[in-house]
């Protein structure tokens, strides 16, 4: 549907309205499969880095109500769709959007270091693939303003000891993406596997890492998203139910 906003989605039966860009970057399953893998790491305070129109924290603001959440966004038309969707849903109490670097942001943000950081990162390296010729879908998929290494640093800056960073990235990254966190002191805790058929190859995977934690890495079976005959698993129905 589409509104005077832009392109309108509603998720949870329609206790959520969500309003996308008509021409430009527009969030996908991974946000939502992104949400849901979250939900297994209980918080109090969380950041969520990229945020584009603010789909990952009005999710979680929705589905645990103590949950105070940031909301960080380079481009200032994003960050200006997440924060009318964060007032349509009536959650500015507990939901805070900026348009901001990321790369730049620092604790006085949030007035202290973070239970949760959260991304949905650009996937692929600048110099990879067919940049889009849509600036803010360039900028979405492509490190262009942003890289691994600043993402990963980013939120290892704004998460307490012990505090939880968690991020989904192509397949193709997870060697790469688990020696950034390493190298950020964030130790690597937990990765699943996304595959977007059953009976076809992973195309991404969900990682989270512990801020200052042990070592020792668990695998979760992988999460699938459509069956043979194309319809959504029982566990990829999930992520549309509060």
């Amino acid at each position: 549907m589409t509104g005077a906003g832009g392109v309108e989605s509603f998720l949870f039966a329609g206790r959520l309205a969500i309003s996308q860009p008509v021409d430009g970057y527009r969030f996908s399953v991974d946000s939502l499969v992104l949400a849901r893998f979250l939900d297994r790491f209980p918080a109090g305070r969380a950041i969520d880095l990229g945020t584009g129109c603010g789909v990952v924290p009005l999710v979680l603001a929705l589905r645990h109500p103590s949950l105070e959440i940031w909301g960080v966004e380079l481009q200032e038309k994003l960050a200006a769709l997440a924060r009318e969707n964060v007032l349509r849903n009536q959650l500015a109490h507990r939901v805070h959007i900026h348009c901001l670097d990321m790369t730049t942001i620092t604790l006085r943000l949030t007035g202290g270091p973070v239970d949760l950081a959260a991304a949905n990162p650009p996937f692929y390296p600048a110099a990879q693939g067919r940049v889009s010729p849509h600036p803010q879908r360039a900028l979405a998929r492509h490190e262009v303003a942003v890289t691994l290494t600043g993402v990963v640093a980013a939120g290892a800056r704004m998460l307490r000891t012990g505090g939880v960073f968690a991020a989904i990235y192509p397949m193709g990254r997870k060697a790469e993406v688990l020696s950034e966190l390493g190298r950020a002191g964030v130790a690597p805790k937990i990765v699943q596997a996304v595959i977007p058929k059953e009976g076809r190859p992973a195309r991404f995977f969900l990682v989270a890492g512990e801020k200052g934690g042990p070592s020792g890495l668990e695998e979760l079976p992988p999460f699938v998203i459509h069956t043979r005959a194309g319809a959504y698993t029982p566990q990829a129905a999930a992520l549309f139910r509060r």
